[in-house]
């Protein structure tokens, strides 16, 4: 009985610090690595620097947006947050 106690305790406690050793699964959503979309996409310097524009006002955009959200303290439902990101898409992939 007690060396099950004991496996049990080093089994919980050894999967406790492998999973503290962890980072985040990558970059946070939006956020895009510019120079390995400008591999993926065998970008010039020109692409590349039009496509940092494109994505920075993007960025910009949608932080304007969620501090007017945060400032009016309102929160849009699901769908109409799905509509927003579906329109900020489209603007900016219409470039």
């Amino acid at each position: 009985m007690k060396t099950r106690i004991i496996a049990t305790t080093a089994l919980l406690v050894m999967s406790g610090v492998a999973f503290a050793d962890r980072g985040p699964p990558g970059p946070p959503p939006g956020l895009f690595n510019i120079d390995k979309l400008e591999t993926l996409l065998d970008l010039d310097a020109y692409q590349k620097a039009e496509l940092q524009k494109i994505l920075d006002t993007r960025r910009t955009s949608m932080q304007a947006k969620r501090e007017q959200m945060r400032a009016s303290e309102t929160r849009p439902s699901f769908e109409e947050m799905q509509q927003q990101r579906e329109a900020s898409q489209q603007v900016t992939w219409a470039h």
